[in-house]
């Protein structure tokens, strides 16, 4: 594979287990990616982490990365002068349309792609953003203010209701949903999250596209590994992001 070069310029720890990487390029940089593509972050003598790019500048490239193990967990801890290797943009994003009215749903870490949706959103006329993060506590928060900063409408849900609703996200989605009109809902997080949000599009009659995760590995639509069961859709060339008509068809063989 062939890599851009970039040196670590900055590693934030926003929770326990969720960093702010910051990347600035040492050759050519990669081509500016969409909310909701990807990118693999190759680290020398480890391997490859596929990541959703948060904030992208000329040279610079933002992460923000949750340790679940494996390369993620030498990701976190990236020191300030190591070189990386970065290929992609990669997939397929969300979908942005003018005079739209958007809930975004964000569960912990999936927050990434859908707070550079809130970027790219403020340049488009006519839409409206109303961003929800939701986390177990409070102390697993984070990137608040990067989206207010933006003009979105900000609301959080903590399960133990330290902060904000007390609840599950998608609990306080169905709140806002059943109190106004939204024209569409965009989800990222754990795929339970995804499913009870699919459900909520259908139920109130608004379009849904979600970022789901598979094992990536070649990126490319080569090796297979992150195809989505019961549609023969590749993650990696066909998503991460599905809208559901695209999944309802692909599962009854459209």
């Amino acid at each position: 594979m062939w890599y851009h070069h970039y040196r670590v310029s900055s590693n934030t720890q926003l929770t326990s287990n969720i960093h702010r990487v910051v990347l600035e390029s040492t050759d050519t940089p990669i081509s500016k990616a969409k909310a909701g593509e990807f990118v693999m972050l190759y680290i020398p003598a480890v391997g490859e982490l596929p990541l959703s790019v948060f904030k992208q500048k000329e040279e610079e490239l933002h992460f923000v990365i949750e340790d679940y193990g494996g390369p993620s967990s030498r990701a976190v801890n990236l020191h300030k002068g190591e070189m990386v290797g970065v290929r992609g943009p990669y997939g397929r994003g969300f979908t942005l349309k003018q005079n739209t009215n958007y809930l975004l749903l964000a569960g912990g870490s999936g927050a990434p792609p859908l707070l550079k949706f809130v970027e790219e959103a403020q340049s488009t006329p006519g839409v409206s953003v109303t961003y929800l993060l939701g986390a177990r506590s409070a102390s697993e928060l984070f990137l608040l203010d990067e989206a207010r900063s933006m003009g979105a409408r900000v609301m959080v849900s903590t399960d133990d209701g330290s902060m904000g609703y007390k609840g599950l996200i998608t609990q306080l989605a169905e709140k806002l949903l059943s109190e106004a009109t939204y024209d569409a809902l965009y989800a990222c997080g754990p795929e339970q999250m995804l499913l009870a949000a699919m459900s909520l599009a259908k139920r109130f009659g608004v379009y849904f596209e979600g970022s789901f995760v598979r094992d990536v590995r070649c990126a490319v639509g080569v090796c297979g590994l992150c195809v989505m069961e019961g549609t023969g859709r590749l993650l990696c060339v066909d998503g991460p992001v599905f809208s559901l008509h695209e999944l309802e068809a692909a599962q009854h063989g459209g």
